[in-house]
């Protein structure tokens, strides 16, 4: 693994081991940190220079992991050939023990997960296949409260973020649409279609959601079917397109982030080559 910033990779992280599935960072205790996922189950903790902090390893795969408070890793035990339903448990990666029960009820397995702050509290939001929505905390590793979408169209990728001062889930769906609900009470706010081809241009390869100065916003990779990956950057409060970014060389986008360059508002993106590109959304 290597760990960048936006100007240059300042360290390389491990020794080779699982694919890494998931990483974040963040403060813990006073220092930064930086922790890993991997898909053998192992979750890690590195220090600003390389140094391991932390590793234990969780029965199943490591599909998510956030530096909020503590570091948590989320793994999931799920054969899309004979499960029903997947057993999602939340670890905190510093000791290597279990938070809070296992969950046994993912219909599918999860489909879209999330990680946000309801009620002052640290949150993972995760969706499964009966298009259920489960807001956890953090803390605890109990569910406060779920919901279901309600309508055609599964849930793909999930993503929290800020609507007028209140927070919200960002969604993307299989009907090709882009929706907004209220994450504590689960009443959808916004819905707007990806295109005039719904639903036969369904497809996102990535999501994020932020602010663009005061402005709500949304990035998606968009990849409709039988066609090239195309990212949008979102006005969350009217639906209105900002932006479309073109991918310019390397392949389709497949990974997201807000972030901020020498004072300028920037998209961040992915490819699975491993090439990364950086978008200016505004003027510094």
């Amino acid at each position: 693994m290597v760990a960048w910033d936006l100007n240059a990779a300042v360290t390389s992280l491990g020794d080779g081991g699982g694919a890494v599935t998931a990483m974040a960072a963040g403060e813990l205790g006073g220092r930064q940190v930086t922790a890993s996922g991997h898909g053998d189950g192992r979750m890690r903790l590195w220090g600003p220079r390389g140094e391991s902090l932390a590793s234990h390893r969780a029965g199943d795969p490591i599909v998510a992991v956030t530096v909020a408070g503590r570091a948590v890793a989320v793994s999931q035990k799920y054969d899309g050939m004979k499960d029903l339903r997947s057993g999602v448990r939340l670890w905190d990666i510093s000791t290597g023990k279990q938070i809070g029960p296992t969950i046994n009820d993912h219909f599918q397995g999860i489909h879209g997960l999330a990680f946000g702050r309801l009620g002052g509290h640290d949150v993972l939001v995760t969706g499964d296949g009966g298009q259920r929505v489960r807001v956890w905390r953090l803390s605890t590793g109990r569910q406060t409260h779920s919901f279901h979408t309600g309508e055609i169209g599964g849930i793909e990728l999930l993503a929290c973020g800020e609507l007028k001062g209140k927070p919200v889930l960002v969604c993307t769906h299989l009907d090709a649409s882009l929706r907004v609900y209220d994450l504590a009470t689960g009443k959808r706010r916004k819905k707007w279609d990806f295109s005039v081809r719904s639903p036969d241009d369904r497809g996102a390869a990535a999501l994020v959601a932020g602010r663009l100065g005061d402005v709500p916003v949304a990035a998606v990779a968009h990849a409709p079917w039988g066609g090239d990956v195309v990212v949008r950057v979102w006005n969350l409060d009217d639906g209105e397109i900002v932006g479309v970014l073109g991918a310019g060389e390397g392949g389709p986008i497949r990974r997201l982030a807000l972030a901020e360059l020498d004072g300028r508002p920037v998209l961040a993106g992915a490819d699975d080559g491993g090439l990364l590109q950086v978008w200016s959304l505004g003027p510094a």
